[in-house]
C-alpha cells in the first residue's frame, strides 16, 4: 500500500513535466549551492508543482512556463535561489531536455536517451522516462536513505511557506494570461496546488528513505505505469538503463557546477556557504565503492 502511494506521488510530481525526478533536482541543488538548507532544497523541487494544475489545462501550461522560465517573478531569497536551480533556460532541466532541440549539441542526456530508445525500440519520449528514472534510482542507491530524509524534512519546514510564496509570485501573472481567470481564483488554485505538492513531496521523501528493495520495487511499478508494460518488462528496462547510465555521476556533478556558475554570474542570487552536513554527504558519495558494499547493494551490472 505504501509503495503504491509513493508511485502515485511520483506520477503527480514529475510525470507530466518530463523532468528529472525530485531526488535528482534535490541533489543538483545541494551540490550547486553547497548546502542542505531546507528552503533551497524544497525550492529546487517546487517548479514541478505546475503538474498539479491538470484539472485546468490552460493554467497548467501557463504555470509550466512561468515556473521553468520566469523564475525572476519573485523577490530573491534562499527559497527562490533553490527554485531557480531547476529552470529550463540554463538550470537542471535544460540539461535533461536538450534532445528536443534538433540543432543542439549532443550532451550526456541526449546520447543516453538515444541509446535507450534504439536498444528497446521506444520513442525518445519513452526513453527519456526510462533515462530519468534510472538516474533517480542510481542517485538514491548511491546517496542512501538520507536523500529521502532531507526531502521529507524540507517539505515539513520550508514547504509550509511555499503556498504563500507561490501565490505572491504567480497569481497576478497567471490571471493575466488565462482568459476569464480572476486573481482570486488563480491564487486559490496556486495555494491548493502548492499545498498538495508539499504533502506529496513529503510522502515521496519518506518513501525514498525506506529500504533499498522498497525503493526499487516502487520505481519499477512507476515505470511500468508510465510505459503501460508489465512489471517484468519495466524491471528489465530499468536494469539495462542503469547499466547504460552507470557513469551518470560526473555528468550530474557537471550540471551542478554549470548551475552554480550561472548563479555566481548573477550577484542578486543568495547562495550560502557550504555546510558541514553536505560536505560529509559528498565525501560519502566519493567513497561509493565501500559504501555500497556496506549497504549490501549490488549494481545490476555485477
Amino acid at each position: 500500500m505504501q509503495r503504491m502511494g509513493v508511485v502515485l506521488c511520483l506520477v503527480l510530481l514529475c510525470g507530466p513535466a518530463k523532468a528529472w525526478g525530485p531526488g535528482t533536482h534535490a541533489y543538483i541543488a545541494m551540490r550547486a549551492l553547497g548546502t542542505t538548507d531546507g528552503d533551497m532544497l524544497f525550492g529546487a523541487m517546487m517548479p514541478d508543482f505546475n503538474a498539479l494544475f491538470r484539472n485546468w489545462p490552460a493554467e497548467m501550461n501557463a504555470m509550466q512556463h512561468m515556473t521553468h522560465f520566469e523564475y525572476g517573478l519573485a523577490p530573491r531569497s534562499f527559497f527562490t535561489t533553490g527554485f531557480t536551480t531547476h529552470n529550463g533556460a540554463w538550470g537542471a532541466d535544460y540539461f535533461a531536455h536538450l534532445y528536443y532541440d534538433a540543432g543542439a549539441p549532443d550532451i550526456y542526456s541526449t546520447i543516453k536517451i538515444r541509446e535507450i530508445s534504439a536498444e528497446f525500440g521506444l520513442s525518445m519520449i519513452r526513453a527519456e522516462d526510462i533515462f530519468e528514472m534510472s538516474v533517480e534510482y542510481l542517485l538514491r542507491m548511491d546517496y542512501g536513505p538520507r536523500l529521502g530524509t532531507l526531502i521529507a524534512q524540507s517539505s515539513s519546514s520550508a514547504g509550509q511557506n511555499a503556498a504563500g510564496w507561490a501565490a505572491a509570485a504567480f497569481a497576478a501573472p497567471l490571471a493575466a494570461r488565462v482568459p476569464g481567470l480572476t486573481r482570486e481564483t488563480a491564487e486559490l488554485h496556486i495555494r491548493g496546488a502548492a499545498e498538495s505538492f508539499r504533502n506529496l513531496t513529503a510522502y515521496y521523501g519518506q518513501g525514498l528513505a525506506g529500504e533499498d528493495a522498497f525503493v526499487r520495487s516502487t520505481l519499477v511499478a512507476l515505470l511500468a505505469g508510465y510505459l503501460g508494460s508489465d512489471a517484468a518488462t519495466a524491471e528489465a528496462y530499468l536494469d539495462r538503463a542503469t547499466e547504460i547510465c552507470g557513469d551518470y555521476r560526473p555528468e550530474i556533478d557537471r550540471v551542478a557546477e554549470a548551475v552554480r556558475a550561472s548563479l555566481d554570474a548573477n550577484p542578486e542570487y543568495q547562495v550560502p556557504m557550504s555546510n558541514a552536513a553536505l560536505l560529509i554527504l559528498i565525501a560519502a558519495i566519493a567513497g561509493l565503492g565501500s559504501a555500497l558494499s556496506i549497504r549490501g547493494y549490488r549494481h545490476p551490472r555485477t
